[in-house]
């Protein structure tokens, strides 16, 4: 926060948003606006203010919260988002409402080092290859081996398919 303290609608004194590093219990306008010099109200839930990120003697930044509670800013003067929010010790996350019950975590697969996962699918590549050569040679496979050829063409694809859905 810059010294002399923020004021808010009408140049009262706003009180700043207690943000913690995990806390989430915090309005994320007021933690934002907390933080701004020469806030005035424009309208229900949009503000104009000085940006933070550079030398503003007018307002510059636009502030608006939406009807779930998350907070829009944009500098008319061009500065990002993230250099805005760190000029005021605050960070992307900070403009999102907490959700109720927390954060659901996605279900994570099993992670397999890039290395082990190359070699598992270099050795299933070599064996297509190998048989597709043989195939083309005129070699007839028997069941057992056309088993074997199917199951390693399944599990390469497969391979493909965890590494092309991994995010």
């Amino acid at each position: 926060m810059r010294p002399g303290g923020t004021h808010g609608a009408g140049g009262h004194p706003r009180p700043v948003a207690n943000i913690k590093a995990g806390n989430r219990n915090h309005n994320p306008v007021d933690a934002v606006l907390s933080r701004l010099e020469g806030v005035r109200q424009t309208g229900t839930g949009r503000w104009l203010a000085r940006c933070p990120a550079h030398d503003d003697r007018s307002p510059s930044l636009s502030v608006g919260e939406t009807d779930d509670g998350t907070v829009l800013i944009r500098c008319f003067a061009g500065c990002g988002p993230t250099e805005i929010l760190g000029a005021v010790g605050l960070e992307l996350r900070d403009l999102f409402p907490p959700r109720p019950g927390g954060y659901a975590q996605r279900p994570q697969a099993p992670r397999i080092p890039w290395r082990d996962l190359f070699d598992a699918i270099e050795t299933d590549l070599t064996a297509c290859s190998l048989a597709f050569a043989d195939l083309a040679a005129g070699k007839q496979f028997s069941p057992q081996d056309a088993a074997y050829i199917a199951a390693r063409a399944e599990d390469l694809a497969d391979k493909i398919r965890g590494v092309r859905h991994a995010r």
